[in-house]
């Protein structure tokens, strides 16, 4: 297992935030397409790809409160899609 420096870590964390944020941007607007059309179930999959990358990747940092979030919200998106 590598070890990281503290500045290896910090701009792994900067590195998350950046996709995170455009995972998010991207969440948001498929919320959105919902409101149009709560029938699109292509936007629901893109809703629980973003969630499960945040989770994955909040994970690999170690950003545990983040994981949990992240894969209740997925859950809520399967709960949907099965009805």
């Amino acid at each position: 297992m590598n070890s990281f420096t503290k500045d290896d870590f910090n701009q792994l964390l900067a590195v998350f935030r950046e996709q995170s944020l455009q995972i998010l941007d991207e969440m948001g607007q498929g919320l959105l397409r919902l409101e149009e059309s709560f029938s699109d179930e292509e936007a629901f999959a893109r809703l629980r790809r973003g969630a499960h990358t945040i989770k994955g990747d909040s994970a690999c940092v170690g950003l545990n409160c983040i994981t949990e979030i992240a894969h209740k919200i997925e859950d809520i998106f399967d709960l949907v899609v099965r009805g």
